[in-house]
């Protein structure tokens, strides 16, 4: 890319003698510019994308431990399955999921808070009940 941006560059300078002075210092910043973008910048990194298949069978968690563990900053995404409908919250984030018998749910998120947070499940007439948690370690 430094090379088509030198060229070009020259190809103006050939051009316009008046231009002689500005060529200089954009040709000197090239180096700088191609060294800038080889590298990855912290403020453009992005963590990898945490992928969770969770399969709810008979009220319980299966496929994954009980506890998912993620640093803080990653793209967390849980792709749920169940036996049977049923409503998820993801408390502390407050995402809340229905997954049906025929459909898979899926949960994605940004993990920012550092903590412990329980998912629960919601069902009508009945107290909410601690499926999982997802710790997110800073």
């Amino acid at each position: 890319m430094a090379q088509a941006i030198a060229a070009v560059i020259i190809r103006v300078a050939v051009s316009s003698a008046g231009l002689l002075a500005m060529v200089g210092a954009v040709s000197a910043a090239i180096p700088v510019m191609s060294a800038a973008t080889s590298r990855t910048s912290p403020a453009c990194a992005q963590s990898p994308k945490k992928l969770f298949d969770v399969a709810i069978v008979n009220g319980r968690v299966t496929g994954v431990d009980a506890t998912l563990r993620v640093q803080q900053g990653d793209e967390v995404e849980l792709r749920w399955t169940s036996d049977r409908s049923l409503s998820l919250h993801l408390h502390g984030y407050d995402i809340e999921t229905n997954v049906s018998r025929q459909l898979p749910s899926v949960m994605s998120f940004n993990a920012r808070l550092a903590g412990r947070f329980p998912v629960s499940e919601h069902r009508e007439g009945a107290r909410e009940r601690t499926i999982l948690y997802i710790e997110v370690h800073p």
